[in-house]
């Protein structure tokens, strides 16, 4: 019986030294951070962080929280930051405290349940806290709800801020739902102020036309634009004027009657292109149209010209050919037909020589005739032969 007692006593020893222990473990791991509030005259009783501890909630971020929220004057008693670390992760936790020291630092409203709200939902406190004090700074009157409404929607609100303060600025009416609207539409909206308050100068593409008296010819377009906000939602864009003026310009250079009209009088094709409307149902507005890098590409109707003429030399060269080769062919049937008749010769003359219609005289004068004949053949035949050479 006596032993069963020491046993119990030593087990009931033991869980005091155990208990003891772990305490001792956490009011060294804690001892810091108390110590810190102790020192600000922040009151925590040191068997409420225990209890926490039991209850398995972290008492160094409790007191990590506290010790910072009365760094920042901000008005969170006790249970609000149990409520918080209760409620959220320990990186959100941080976060919302921090939100609201950065809030209370920008002379902005710290209103702890609208910064627990947006930073649950994702929302950037520091990019919010940032275009906030640049639209105060600005003097532009942006709701923090607005703010955080539209980069909840994956706006970004630091280019509509900024877009909205270059505006007032340069006293464009730009508010700042128009803003949200242009920005959440997928258009630059910093850029698009930009180039309201400042216009921009586009290029066409070079593009070649053939004006009436043949000479083909190269020019450009350069365009001053600017954005016109009311139409930049739903408005075509820059490639749209680009195309318009490269088409409205090769209309014009084709109906110059002639490429000089076009080198001195340059203005001439720009006013034809301008009057063409090409900012029509888009997002800017053309300030001014100037015709550049005009050059000769080529002379098309020279060319014309030129190609006509080597036509006709073969075609010519063609023919003189086909009526030789047809002299040829004639002269060709006249020996064959003449050399069938001389064939005949000595047969006939036999036969006049025997019935006595010719002397033995007139033989010999026709033999010394076709003897001289046949040399003259020869001769011109050598003569042809020579030249052809």
């Amino acid at each position: 019986m006596e032993n069963i007692t020491i046993i119990k006593i030593i087990a009931v020893l033991l869980v005091i030294i155990g208990i003891l222990t772990a305490v001792i473990i956490f009011l060294y791991k804690v001892k810091s951070l108390w110590l810190r509030a102790q020192l600000m005259g922040i009151r925590i009783n040191p068997l409420k962080l225990l209890f926490m501890r039991m209850g398995r909630r972290d008492p160094s971020l409790f007191l990590e929280l506290t010790i910072k929220s009365a760094q920042n004057n901000l008005d969170l008693d006790s249970k609000k930051i149990e409520s918080l670390i209760a409620s959220n992760t320990i990186e959100d936790a941080r976060k919302i405290i921090d939100a609201l020291a950065l809030a209370k630092r920008s002379g902005i409203p710290d209103d702890f349940d609208f910064f627990q709200s947006f930073i649950l939902e994702g929302g950037d406190i520091k990019v919010l806290m940032e275009s906030k004090n640049l639209a105060d700074k600005a003097g532009l009157e942006i709701n923090l709800s607005d703010l955080s409404g539209h980069a909840l929607s994956n706006g970004n609100i630091k280019q509509v801020v900024k877009s909205m303060s270059m505006a007032k600025k340069a006293d464009l009416n730009l508010s700042f739902n128009h803003a949200a609207a242009i920005d959440m539409a997928g258009h630059d909206i910093f850029d698009a102020v930009l180039t309201a308050v400042q216009p921009k100068i586009i290029k066409t593409e070079p593009v070649t036309a053939i004006t009436k008296n043949g000479i083909r010819m190269s020019a450009s377009a350069r365009i001053t634009i600017e954005t016109n906000l009311d139409h930049l939602i739903g408005g075509a864009g820059r490639e749209t004027i680009l195309s318009r003026a490269g088409e409205s310009l090769i209309a014009a250079i084709s109906s110059a009657e002639s490429h000089n009209d076009i080198l001195e009088h340059p203005e001439s094709v720009s006013d034809k292109v301008w009057k063409e409307e090409m900012d029509e149902d888009t997002a800017f507005n053309i300030l001014s149209l100037e015709l550049t890098d005009i050059e000769i590409v080529e002379n098309i109707g020279e060319k014309q010209r030129v190609q006509k003429a080597e036509t006709d030399a073969k075609i010519a060269r063609a023919d003189a050919e086909r009526k030789e080769h047809e002299v040829r062919i004639k002269i060709m049937e006249t020996r064959a037909r003449l050399m069938e008749e001389e064939i005949k010769i000595p047969s006939a003359m036999a036969q006049a020589l025997s019935s006595g219609k010719l002397g033995i005289t007139d033989y010999y004068k026709f033999k010394k005739l076709r003897t001289g004949m046949m040399d003259k053949d020869l001769s011109a035949k050598n003569l042809k032969n020579n030249e052809e050479s």
